[in-house]
């Protein structure tokens, strides 16, 4: 992480701790690490992590961009990359995977191979129809 990233993230905070009582603030909203986290956080010493970050943007009813832009993205990234990987396996889908499964390491390379030819023949057949109907 950067200074920054964490002077700016300091500065967010600071600028809503104006007028509040540390103590309180962490007892009330279960800020982790207390009132002398808080601090650091606001003062730059330490960088926040997201349950920290969380904490404040609800405390403050804001964003956690407002509070955090780098772990705004961050989360954002992981929800991303969370979003690509999930995947339902259809019946079908599952048969072929035992049907794989079965297969000894090399008849599985060959397949993989067999197939990967047929889905490229595939794509070039698509592509060369999607050309004549242009």
């Amino acid at each position: 992480m950067d200074n920054s990233a964490r002077h700016q993230e300091a500065i967010n905070l600071k600028s809503r701790l104006e007028g509040i009582n540390l103590s309180k603030l962490a007892r009330d909203f279960k800020i982790p690490g207390g009132p002398s986290m808080i601090y650091q956080h606001a003062s730059g010493r330490r960088p926040m992590n997201l349950p920290a970050a969380l904490a404040y943007a609800h405390a403050f009813n804001c964003s956690l961009e407002d509070i955090s832009p780098r772990l705004a993205k961050l989360t954002e990234s992981a929800q991303l990359s969370n979003t690509l990987q999930t995947r339902t396996i259809t019946p079908q889908d599952q048969a072929l995977l035992d049907i794989f499964a079965g297969l000894t390491p090399k008849q599985r390379e060959e397949e993989i191979q067999r197939l990967t030819k047929v889905k490229e023949l595939n794509d070039a057949i698509r592509a060369e129809l999607l050309k004549e109907s242009a």
